[in-house]
């Protein structure tokens, strides 16, 4: 995705910045809290980057296959818009983006396999497609690209709930279900 298209889905998610950064600033210290709290390690919440390597392959090409090829381009040029989104795209965002990819099979070296995206508005209409487990992953994706530099910033919030919004989830949605994935995955620590 190139730096006018860039430029074009930061437009058009202005007016969702500027309403959700006129308004509640309690959560937005809480997503703050939420993922730091139980993640004395300052990692990933989930770092899907292991998963590759400990998942058999028939399970990760499954969780490839629940996805096309325009699901995932979306995905990613989510991600790209959201670690741009604050006007720097920081080492471990873009290894983030990397990671992703590669946990979805596909292989964003060869640009002519990425479906570019010409309006917000068909990517969000890709994005839609995805059934709502996939959405919840798609919305922890996004969670962790906002906290993946350790500076959590009110435009990367603001984007993360455009997307989150555009999607069918209102600002309580989105923090169930970054509380339920917190939730596992402290479940998971422990065990």
């Amino acid at each position: 995705i190139g730096s006018l298209e860039i430029y074009r889905c930061f437009n058009l998610h202005r007016k969702y910045v500027q309403e959700t950064l006129l308004k509640s600033t309690l959560k937005r210290t809480l997503i703050r809290l939420i993922i730091f709290v139980p993640n004395p390690y300052n990692t990933f919440m989930f770092d899907f980057s292991k998963i590759k390597s400990q998942t058999p392959l028939n399970d990760l090409t499954l969780f490839q296959n629940q996805f096309t090829e325009l699901q995932k381009s979306a995905i990613i040029g989510a991600l790209i818009v959201l670690s741009k989104s604050d006007g720097e795209v920081h080492p471990k965002e873009l290894k983030k983006i990397e990671n992703t990819a590669s946990l979805l099979g596909l292989d964003i070296s060869n640009p002519s396999r990425i479906s570019v995206f010409q309006s917000k508005t068909e990517m969000i209409t890709v994005l839609n497609t995805l059934k709502p487990s996939q959405k919840e992953w798609f919305l922890i994706c996004l969670h962790e690209m906002v906290l993946i530099d350790g500076k959590v910033q009110d435009i990367e919030v603001a984007f993360a709930l455009g997307f989150a919004k555009d999607l069918g989830f209102n600002e309580d949605d989105y923090f169930q279900v970054i509380q339920k994935a917190t939730t596992i995955a402290e479940n998971f620590r422990k065990n």
